[in-house]
């Protein structure tokens, strides 16, 4: 699987992970998508409605947060 915290910041794993996820529940409440007062179950949900499907190097599927319609990835241009 690709370690996409790589791509925006020097350390990886769950830490990269948490940083993204919060990054992405930030854009959502300051973008007014995300209600300022969302408990973590109404977070958990508007989150995984924003993901789409892509696969890894291997074919594996699985859900990434995306702000629009598809997900970029610098190596892959």
């Amino acid at each position: 699987m690709r370690e996409f915290g790589s791509y925006f910041c020097r350390f990886g794993g769950t830490s990269a992970s948490s940083a993204l996820v919060a990054g992405f529940i930030a854009l959502g409440k300051s973008s007014t998508e995300l209600s300022d007062c969302a408990d973590g179950p109404e977070a958990k949900s508007w989150l995984l409605s924003q993901c789409i499907e892509i696969k890894d190097d291997d074919g594996e599927a699985f859900q990434f947060p995306a702000w629009g319609d598809a997900a970029s990835f610098p190596d892959k241009i």
